[in-house]
């Protein structure tokens, strides 16, 4: 289940609170983007210390970077733009791994804790890991042969 700073009142980083958020499926006109990098600034600072009001309760960090998981995962079932989609899948599972489980700390119940390590079995990396070689090798052959690529014949080099 994924996890979120909130803010429930207006104060200074102690009432920040690392909590467990249900996260729905996307509406109509939305995406669903998994964060693989979110930065603070000094507005979010200012938000959490009421400076500036927000609607309380509130997820501070409105930057972020990452894939729209829903359209790399669709377009790879179904064999359209496979290698472009599998690389950058690629590419989001290998920032996953060393933004989430390498370089970031280990967060316990209270936070931030100690670095969790480099292999993917000490830091609970192991899906990153096998996601990202499996998607690269996606990327490096293709899509198999019942894929909408294929029947336009852009599989395999084909153009």
């Amino acid at each position: 289940m994924p996890h979120a700073m909130r803010v429930y009142e207006y104060g200074g980083a102690d009432k920040l609170r690392w909590e467990q958020v249900q996260v729905s499926a996307p509406g109509e006109g939305q995406v669903l983007v998994r964060n693989t990098a979110v930065g603070l600034n000094f507005v979010d600072t200012y938000q959490r210390s009421g400076l500036y009001q927000m609607p309380l309760p509130f997820t501070p960090g409105s930057e972020g970077a990452g894939v729209v998981e829903a359209v790399c995962g669709l377009l790879i079932m179904v064999g359209l733009l496979t290698k472009l989609a599998a690389f950058l899948a690629s590419g989001e599972m290998a920032v996953a791994f060393w933004y989430i489980h390498v370089s970031i700390v280990a967060m316990g119940d209270k936070g931030p804790g100690l670095p969790m390590g480099l292999l993917p079995i000490m830091n609970g990396g192991e899906r990153a890991a096998l996601f990202c070689f499996a998607f690269l090798y996606i990327a490096t052959h293709g899509p198999g042969i019942w894929s909408v690529d294929a029947s336009m014949g852009q599989a395999k080099g084909r153009t």
